[in-house]
């Protein structure tokens, strides 16, 4: 399986039904092998340094015997780590490797790698399709680019409701301060 070549079809895809939205950049690299030495430092280091501004990166990890991981990695406008978790869908494993929070600490001295639950945990043979699964729902969740700055009709309703609202209490307020009898 090349999970490699699957992201980045469905990624494609995910961009295309989506034509009216902007997505962040996203970068797919090469799969990494845990028994490969440097693989995994080479592929952290490639995230950090091969592109700049917000952006996000996905590398499946290969811990061996068909165990099939990910890591995801958004990084923000100003290149700096806004979120980093590790995706470990085979029910028997419950924790991030030692040498792959090494590794990632060696790279991101400051984040911190997070496990990323998975709710439908499976067993090794499946754990590369459950793995692009979660990597996908991550992209899909953080990936669009969202504008937050409100609309000036917003700012101008909000404006006019504050208004009438300030002024509806003044005028309960004269109403309690005026004598009931004249």
């Amino acid at each position: 399986m090349d999970i490699q070549t699957d992201l980045l079809k469905q990624i494609q895809e995910l961009e295309e039904e989506n034509s009216e939205q902007s997505l962040i950049p996203i970068h797919v690299l090469k799969t990494a092998q845990e028994h490969v030495d440097g693989e995994l430092e080479e592929r952290l280091v490639k995230a950090k340094n091969d592109s700049s501004g917000q952006r996000i990166v996905l590398i499946p990890y290969n811990l061996g015997n068909f165990h099939l991981t990910g890591i995801y990695i958004k990084f923000q406008t100003n290149g700096s780590v806004e979120r980093a978790e590790f995706i470990n869908p085979v029910r028997e494993h419950n924790g991030i490797p030692d040498q792959l929070q090494q590794s990632f600490n060696t790279i991101f001295q400051r984040f911190h790698l997070q496990l990323r639950k998975c709710e439908q945990p499976g067993g090794q043979k499946i754990s590369g399709h459950l793995t692009k699964k979660y990597l996908l729902a991550l992209v899909k969740e953080t990936a669009f680019i969202t504008d937050s700055s409100p609309t000036m009709t917003n700012e101008t309703t909000q404006l006019t409701n504050r208004q009438e609202e300030e002024e509806e209490q003044q005028q309960q307020q004269q109403n309690i301060d005026r004598p009931l009898y004249s």
